[in-house]
């Protein structure tokens, strides 16, 4: 199956992120082969057009065309060179996303596409990431046919793959948030939550995290009277996390499997420095939502967390609260 988008990295950097390793191809031509040799030896072909990939292929994923239309996402498989590569494009697609995804591959071993350009196009706003197609099918297809030993395994990978991602060490100056450059909901949209006050305020620590939580809480009142009591422990648990490298969105649809092993992690958009209990705070609210299907497959995932059941029931608090309405005296303040 397919895939989704990417930025450069240049290795030794480190893993802070900057505007300067964005990849841009004007001329619509990759990255060259003689200073990045992960990619193919096909430099000499011009990547689609922007109005190629509108045109051509077909689009891939669950997502309808009119989601994709609302959502500002478009993922298609297109014809290069001779072979089969996934575009990302659309208003919503951020040259952040490649940087991470460029960055991951240069300082991790969790497998993620290669990246053969990244283009802005100026007049409509549209950001296009031309990336591999990676040979696998997503988790949530494949979990009904897999054996116990392949779950296990692939538990096994999901599990060093998120504990490699927590060795990437933050920036002195880090401000919390996704690589998409939405400032206004950069914590927010990691965390799923629903009709956040923009703009966010800017946030670095724990403790500032925790205390955005909890404003989010306070413009909730009169939906959080609808919900079970907030635990006990909620304070300790929003606390006791630290800032690391998070995916936040690795449900089944996004992890791909080959041979009953991960062959890649995709969809890296929500990515960026953030408090780690984000990454179980996502799966917990899939499974709560039902969403993408299968939810026995992230039901795996989430037990490789090996969370407390009290620590559970704080995250699915917190979903619930974030996907609560604001009481009206506060509704204005999310647009």
């Amino acid at each position: 199956m397919q895939h989704k988008a990417t930025k450069e990295h240049q290795p030794g950097t480190g893993s802070q992120l900057t505007r300067a390793q964005i990849v841009k191809t004007p001329s619509y031509l990759p990255l060259s082969s003689s200073t990045n040799p992960a990619l193919p030896l096909m430099s000499s072909v011009p990547l689609p057009r922007p109005g190629d990939v509108r045109t051509g292929g077909y689009l891939i994923g669950t997502r309808r065309p009119v989601d994709c239309e609302a959502e500002g996402v478009f993922v298609k498989r297109i014809q290069w060179g001779g072979r089969d590569i996934i575009v990302k494009y659309g208003i919503s697609v951020s040259s952040g996303e490649a940087d991470v995804m460029r960055m991951i591959k240069a300082n991790t071993s969790i497998p993620v596409p290669k990246v053969y350009g990244v283009v802005h196009e100026e007049a409509t706003g549209e950001t296009f990431i031309y990336m591999e197609l990676v040979d696998g099918i997503t988790l949530a297809e494949a979990w009904s046919n897999l054996s116990p030993l392949e779950l296990a395994a692939i538990q096994r990978d999901f599990s060093a793959y998120v504990a490699e991602l927590a060795t990437l060490e933050p920036p002195h100056d880090v401000v919390l948030g996704a690589c998409n450059n939405k400032l206004d909901t950069r914590v927010g949209e990691s965390c799923h939550a629903l009709l956040v006050r923009k703009p966010e305020p800017v946030m670095r620590t724990i403790e500032d995290f925790a205390g955005w939580i909890r404003s989010e809480m306070d413009r909730r009142r009169g939906a959080l009277l609808r919900l079970p009591p907030s635990p006990a422990n909620l304070d300790q648990l929003l606390t006791s996390s630290v800032v690391g490298f998070v995916h936040a969105d690795l449900h089944g649809e996004n992890i791909l499997i080959k041979n009953g092993r991960i062959a890649a992690i995709i969809d890296w958009e929500l990515t960026g420095w953030l408090p780690r209990i984000v990454e179980p705070l996502a799966l917990v609210g899939y499974i709560k939502k039902r969403r993408y299907g299968c939810p026995p497959a992230m039901e795996g995932l989430l037990s490789t967390f090996d969370l407390e059941p009290e620590t559970r029931e704080g995250l699915l608090f917190v979903h619930m609260a974030l996907n609560a309405g604001p009481d009206s005296a506060h509704w204005a303040e999310s647009w």
